[in-house]
């Protein structure tokens, strides 16, 4: 009698060790083991989720969103706040807009609502250099106490249950205030050549000062930068170039751009970007089905061949949705724009680009500015990207709903959140100030005063040129020299460094 009831205690107390030790945390991601059963529980947002058989748990994306992997299947969860219903109408109409209107690249669209709940299914087609392309999804939006959770699910197959995702999420009540946010710690190992690994060092991870770089849409074909630097009594170290993916590459433009700006002692931020093609649908989806791989590896093999330093700026500001690369444009998918980031480092690591110091650039802020379009959704990875790229307007007020913002209201707050989260140099890619709605002379003076109280900003590039509207007309004035109060306060301030 007794031994039965010490081998009863001690299964008892067997089971309980089992509990015990099958409970891991993970930032703020308690996994537990009930009645056989997977159950990840959010203290943060509130919410449980039974987990399907064969799933893993990727908690590196918090505090924007938990991921379930498995070999065909991806599960994302993200938690919106949302304080009024029209906000909440607001989030889930905007989030499923562009999926809705896609008819070139996503078929089998289908949005139902089911007691409170809305559901939108679609596909596409699968994309050739994707290893297991999950190209069937699910969303689901459930509105609860002033938020809404919302599930995203990628397959290799077609989904036919969305019942049992509902099913798997259980809402609780919150009861931590904060996840814990994970530092991206980032040392590079990029093996430059010498040229470039001078450079880099001199320039990015040890100046002392700032260098300037503009942007001059017509540097060559006129003199005119040449007019503005003797206005300004200073020559730019830094030009900003934009290209866009060819059906042909044409190797002549791009070596040309850099064969001039090398020749004047320049440095050049090379930008590349997918064109648009809104009846043949998105560029990404092109690139990643290998449409573009002659022309990428003709372009990367151009650069590669000019040796000498080159700023790499490739798909900037994805996390706004204007661009066709954003997750808005993409599904939702920002794993897309990953894994095209990564597909296309990997064509110039192919063609010995070792002359290529990579700047990854997501815009100052997220528009639209929900978690599943957080920049940190968007990062490649450390092995990926050597410098932190800044971007942040001073707009203007001559549209509806725009604010004159002046630099340190601007970059002061980015900064800090960037600082904590990036250890590598930083550059202001692009960026200016309007005309319209404000004094632009003294929003000038005043950065020029602050730009130097952020060590970790090396090198900062004025966009020097104007948005028009439709019918022709400047929208928004960011040139450098459009008047004479302008150019005096740059020469008196590079005179004075």
């Amino acid at each position: 009698m007794i031994n039965m009831r010490f081998n009863k205690i001690m299964k008892l107390i067997m089971a309980l060790m089992i509990v015990f030790f099958a409970c891991i945390v993970c930032g703020n991601i308690t996994k537990t083991v009930t009645n056989d059963k997977n159950i990840y529980i959010n203290e943060v947002d509130g919410y449980k989720f039974i987990i399907p058989e064969g799933c893993s748990v990727d908690a590196s994306f918090l505090p924007y969103a938990v991921r379930f992997l498995s070999e065909d299947c991806i599960i994302e969860i993200y938690v919106e706040e949302c304080k009024t219903k029209d906000e909440i109408l607001s989030y889930i109409n905007y989030s499923n807009t562009s999926i809705a209107s896609n008819e070139a690249d996503y078929n089998n669209v289908t949005q139902i609502e089911r007691g409170g709940k809305t559901i939108l299914s679609w596909k596409r087609d699968k994309l050739s250099k994707i290893t297991k392309d999950k190209n069937h999804y699910l969303k689901i939006d459930i509105p609860k106490n002033k938020r809404v959770y919302t599930i995203i699910v990628k397959s290799a197959r077609e989904i036919n249950d969305y019942e049992k995702y509902i099913t798997a999420l259980k809402i609780t009540k919150p009861s931590k205030s904060e996840h814990k946010t994970p530092e991206i710690k980032y040392a590079t190992a990029r093996e430059f050549n010498s040229e470039t690994r001078q450079f880099y060092n001199q320039y990015l991870l040890n100046a002392e000062k700032i260098e300037w770089g503009i942007y001059q849409y017509d540097y060559m074909e006129t003199e005119e930068l040449s007019k503005i630097e003797n206005k300004l009594d200073h020559k730019f170290g830094l030009l900003l170039l934009y290209s866009e993916f060819e059906d042909e590459y044409d190797p002549t433009k791009v070596r040309a751009f850099l064969d001039k700006a090398y020749s004047e002692e320049r440095i050049v931020e090379l930008t590349l970007q997918p064109k648009r093609y809104h009846q043949q649908g998105n560029e990404l989806f092109r690139v990643l089905d290998g449409y573009y791989d002659e022309f990428l590896h003709d372009y990367a093999e151009s650069v590669a061949n000019f040796k000498h330093p080159v700023l790499f700026r490739f798909t900037n500001e994805m996390n706004g949705d204007w661009c066709e690369y954003s997750g808005y444009q993409m599904s939702l998918d920002t794993q897309l724009y990953r894994e095209m980031y990564k597909y296309i480092y990997n064509i110039f690591k192919k063609n010995n680009a070792d002359n290529v110091i990579w700047v990854w650039n997501p815009n100052g802020k997220s528009f639209p500015d929900f978690k599943w379009n957080a920049e940190e959704m968007y990062y490649p990875g450390n092995d990926y990207v050597d410098v932190l790229g800044l971007t942040l307007y001073n707009t203007g007020t001559f549209y509806e709903g725009e604010k004159w913002t002046e630099f340190d209201d601007l970059y002061k707050p980015l900064y800090e959140k960037e600082i904590k989260k990036y250890d590598m140099p930083f550059i202001i890619t692009e960026f200016s100030c309007a005309r319209a709605g404000g004094d632009k002379e003294e929003w000038t003076r005043k950065m020029l005063e602050n730009i130097e109280e952020f060590p970790n900003i090396k090198l900062a590039a004025w966009w020097n040129g104007a948005d028009f509207t439709a019918d022709g007309k400047i929208a928004r004035a960011y040139y450098i020299n459009d008047s004479k109060e302008m150019c005096e306060i740059f020469k008196n301030y590079f005179k004075n460094r």
